[in-house]
Protein backbone atom coordinates (compact mmCIF):
# COMPACT_ATOMS: atom_id res chain seq x y z
CA UNK A 1 0.00 0.00 0.00
CA UNK A 2 1.30 3.28 -0.82
CA UNK A 3 1.34 6.12 1.94
CA UNK A 4 0.68 9.73 0.75
CA UNK A 5 3.66 11.95 1.77
CA UNK A 6 2.01 15.25 3.27
CA UNK A 7 4.32 18.25 2.31
CA UNK A 8 1.46 20.83 3.59
CA UNK A 9 2.69 20.07 6.95
CA UNK A 10 3.40 23.97 8.47
CA UNK A 11 7.18 22.93 10.19
CA UNK A 12 8.20 22.47 6.26
CA UNK A 13 9.94 25.58 5.12
CA UNK A 14 11.89 24.24 1.90
CA UNK A 15 11.70 26.76 -0.91
CA UNK A 16 13.70 23.84 -3.36
CA UNK A 17 13.13 19.98 -2.20
CA UNK A 18 15.05 16.93 -3.48
CA UNK A 19 13.26 13.58 -4.44
CA UNK A 20 14.47 10.08 -3.56
CA UNK A 21 11.93 7.91 -5.87
CA UNK A 22 11.33 5.63 -8.45
CA UNK A 23 10.07 6.48 -11.76
CA UNK A 24 7.43 4.25 -13.42
CA UNK A 25 6.04 4.75 -16.72
CA UNK A 26 3.45 3.17 -18.30
CA UNK A 27 3.03 4.25 -22.02
CA UNK A 28 2.35 8.17 -22.01
CA UNK A 29 1.89 8.32 -18.22
CA UNK A 30 4.89 9.17 -15.65
CA UNK A 31 4.93 9.00 -12.25
CA UNK A 32 7.87 9.83 -9.39
CA UNK A 33 6.67 7.56 -6.07
CA UNK A 34 8.72 9.70 -3.75
CA UNK A 35 10.65 7.99 -0.93
CA UNK A 36 12.22 10.99 0.83
CA UNK A 37 12.11 14.87 0.33
CA UNK A 38 14.95 16.34 1.11
CA UNK A 39 15.33 20.30 1.83
CA UNK A 40 18.32 21.57 -0.51
CA UNK A 41 17.13 25.17 -0.13
CA UNK A 42 20.87 25.80 0.89
CA UNK A 43 21.76 24.97 -3.11
CA UNK A 44 19.98 28.90 -3.57
CA UNK A 45 22.19 30.79 -2.02
CA UNK A 46 20.70 34.30 -1.93
CA UNK A 47 18.36 33.77 -5.22
CA UNK A 48 14.66 35.63 -4.75
CA UNK A 49 12.06 34.52 -6.93
CA UNK A 50 9.59 36.27 -6.50
CA UNK A 51 5.44 34.63 -6.76
CA UNK A 52 3.86 35.13 -9.90
CA UNK A 53 0.21 35.12 -10.48
CA UNK A 54 -0.23 33.91 -14.21
CA UNK A 55 -4.67 33.75 -14.00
Amino acid sequence: MIQPIDVTHSDWEAKLLGVYGIWQTDGKVHHLVAKRLVDMSHLLGNFIAASRDFC
